[in-house]
């Protein structure tokens, strides 16, 4: 018997119940033959330090490039912001989240949809790209050669940070104090690989304690859920009150204070009508 061919994509013939033949759309969960996303949220009481309330996005997607992202202006040159909602229905997305308020300090690493937007980054953090592969580095800033990394294939590249788990994929347990907030409990947005073609996206509510909904994570707490959601490799991306998830028209968790305007987004927009 001939077997049957392996499906192309980052993720081959792995994960074959994430996706589906036609796309079929949840209250939480978005499957086609290239891309699937199933939402979820937890309450927890007794993992942290005090209550807390996140959201995760787990992710699956033959091709990285259609993981995009979108800026509040006309590109990744402008200062202008935007609230997330508003940037997602500009891009026709599914999905969205908060991404690194790259136009508060234009100093880092601003790639974005295989487009470098600063040659001479001058940054004190740490960077992460995202590879045509599928693939995640981290990048100190003596490390970052522009070129290099386009000629690598890198597709998007953001300057936040920390990176949140060691060589070794365990929890970080010291960070540098130049991470503001680190020891203090915050809203987080965080990207989060586990191998080519399998990411989650998190979002933890904070500053909200009314009801014991939720506090917010530590930097530390927030490797630490990376641990436990079992990534490989996670990045700590813009939070406070940026933390946001978009979904099917609307903002999807409770950002503290409503949340407020940012200047880039990360997103999977919805196929184009035939």
């Amino acid at each position: 018997m001939t077997p049957a061919p392996t499906p192309a994509g980052l993720c081959g013939g792995r994960y074959p119940d994430k996706f589906t033949d036609e796309v079929v759309i949840t209250d939480d969960s978005y499957q086609s033959p290239e891309l699937a996303i199933f939402l979820s949220k937890a309450y927890d009481e007794t993992s942290f330090s005090t209550f807390v309330t996140y959201f995760v996005a787990d992710i699956y997607v033959q091709d990285v490039t259609l993981l995009k992202t979108a800026s509040a202006g006309k590109d990744f040159t402008s200062i202008i912001i935007e609230s997330v909602k508003k940037m997602a229905q500009n891009n026709n997305a599914l999905f969205a989240a908060s991404g690194d308020y790259y136009s508060h300090s234009r100093t880092g690493l601003i790639i974005r949809n295989g487009i470098s937007y600063n040659k001479r980054p001058s940054t004190r953090f740490e960077s992460c790209v995202l590879f045509k592969d599928g693939t995640i580095g981290f990048y100190e800033p003596e490390a970052l050669d522009i070129d290099a990394l386009l000629a690598a294939g890198a597709w998007q590249g953001w300057t936040f940070g920390p990176s949140l788990l060691d060589e070794n994929g365990l929890p970080k347990t010291d960070m540098p104090q130049r991470y503001v907030g680190v020891h203090d409990k915050n809203p987080r947005c965080m990207l989060g690989y586990y191998e080519p073609g399998h990411y989650c996206l998190v979002v933890v509510d904070g500053r909200q304690p009314r009801k014991r909904y939720s506090d917010g994570l530590t930097l530390l707490e927030l490797a630490q859920l990376a641990y436990d959601l079992k990534c490989t490799k996670a990045y700590n991306l813009d939070g406070g009150q940026s933390a946001q998830f978009y979904w099917q028209g609307q903002i999807y968790n409770h950002p503290t204070g409503g949340g407020r305007s940012i200047s880039d987004i990360l997103y999977f927009a919805l196929p184009e009508a035939p």
